[in-house]
Parts: structure tokens; C-alpha cells; sequence
């Protein structure tokens, strides 16, 4: 696993020990920063369920302008903070271990608003991807014309409304699917 582009590319990256977390494959990051190309530069990004940060650091090396990184595994966040100083990258980003449910009313709470987010939630948790969208729905923390991207394994569907936000797309990768959703004002 390496950083893909920016000013950390090639860089190699490391992944959390065991079955707790799953790297994302190259495919469907390079899919995901394709479409993002035009959004990343300056953008504040929030990376959910973060495990080893590759997708927050891919964001950091090509111009955002902050990453928050939330993540509830000790060992994971270690693993974060490790990558981020084997590719050079000292700030612009902020690492919570936190449980996400418990994160984002705390972030809304914050006035934080997000122009990116990614979330890639444990796919042996029964029902968790609706759950976390609602709760990110609920905390209206996605700026106006931002972007949710959700990678679910390719059975989970997602309903097409989750309050206020609406899903622009779907793309499919091998066993896993990336749901697009943004907010409702800007999807018509």
C-alpha cells in the first residue's frame, strides 16, 4: 500500500495487524481520487473509520487543506500517526481515537464543516451503514456542494434519501461498492 500521488507519492504506507481493519485496494482509491481530482485542493476532508489513514493521507499529499481523522482502535491510530511522519506530512490534520457515532455530534457541535468525507465502516457490524449515515445526515456537518463517499460490501444496499441527503451514485469494486451521496439542495 503507498501513497498514489502529491507530494508523499510513492511513499509507502502500513496497515493495522489482524482482521479489524481492510486496507482499501489501490483500484478503488485511485477510482475514488478520480473523482475527487477537482475537489481535493483546499478542501477539508474527513476521514471516518480512518484505519491505517490511507485515504486521508492520499487527501493530505494532493492539497487538502485539513484532514480529520477519526478512529476508535488505539493500535489503528498508531499505525495513523506512523504514516503521517513516514511520508513527511506534520500538519494540516487533526487524529481522533473516538467512536464515530460519538464523534459526530461533537464535531457539529464545532461548527466543523466537511467539503469531502469518506467512510468505510467495519463490514461485520450488522446494520452499520445505514445507522452512520443517518447519524451523519443528522449532524449536518457536509458543506454545500460536498461530497459522502461510503464503501459497503456489493450486497449492502443504501437507501437513495437518508434525510437529507441524496446518493448521486454507485460504483462497484470486486466485493465492495462505493455509495456517493450529497446534500439534498445540491442534487437537483
Amino acid at each position: 500500500m503507498r501513497v498514489i500521488s502529491g507530494m508523499a507519492k510513492g511513499h509507502p504506507l502500513i496497515a493495522p495487524k489482524g482482521m479489524d481493519t481492510r486496507p482499501i485496494t489501490a483500484r478503488i482509491k485511485e477510482a475514488l481520487f478520480s473523482i475527487w481530482q477537482m475537489r481535493i485542493a483546499g478542501a477539508r476532508f474527513l476521514d471516518l473509520f480512518a484505519g491505517s489513514g490511507s485515504i486521508g493521507i492520499e487527501a493530505l499529499s494532493r492539497g487538502a487543506e485539513k484532514v480529520l481523522f477519526v478512529e476508535q482502535s488505539r493500535k489503528a491510530v498508531e499505525i495513523i500517526k506512523r504514516n503521517l511522519v513516514a511520508c513527511h506530512l506534520e500538519t494540516g490534520y487533526e487524529i481522533y481515537r473516538d467512536d464515530v457515532f460519538r464523534r459526530l455530534p461533537r464535531l457539529a457541535e464545532a461548527g466543523e464543516v466537511f467539503d469531502l468525507i469518506y467512510l468505510d465502516p467495519p463490514f461485520t457490524v450488522k446494520g452499520i451503514f445505514a445507522l452512520v449515515m443517518e447519524s451523519l445526515s443528522n449532524a449536518a456537518i457536509l458543506a454545500h456542494n460536498g461530497m459522502v463517499a461510503i464503501r459497503t460490501p456489493r450486497e449492502i444496499g443504501l437507501p437513495d434519501q437518508i434525510i437529507n441527503l441524496t446518493k448521486t451514485k454507485i460504483k462497484q469494486y470486486g466485493i465492495s461498492c462505493v455509495h456517493f451521496f450529497s446534500n439534498v439542495e445540491d442534487a437537483t
